[in-house]
């Protein structure tokens, strides 16, 4: 089955053909793209220590120091909070 063209244009099913295969070659590509990246960023991670928590030291601390804040600090500034919560914990370490 084919459509003729109107007034020596091309037909409308060779048109809509041809948007199609390029919406899905701009979408393999896209999608290419974001899976090469996925891979390259996981097989560049650090495989020997903890791969999902890292940084999980530091985003306990952070923690730790966000709800002293809000049960203790709020009568002060947060970087004098800080400052002060960074001493004590020290000296608590030592």
């Amino acid at each position: 089955m084919t459509s003729t063209p109107i007034s020596g244009g091309p037909d409308r099913l060779s048109v809509i053909r041809r948007m199609f295969c390029h919406r899905r070659f701009i979408g393999l590509v896209i999608y290419s793209i974001v899976l090469l990246t996925v891979l390259a960023t996981f097989i560049s991670a650090p495989k020997h220590d903890d791969f999902w928590w890292t940084d999980g030291a530091t985003f306990a601390l952070n923690g730790e120091l966000v709800r002293d804040y809000v049960a203790h600090g709020l009568n002060q500034t947060p970087m004098g909070f800080s400052s002060d919560w960074y001493l004590r914990q020290g000296n608590r370490l030592n």
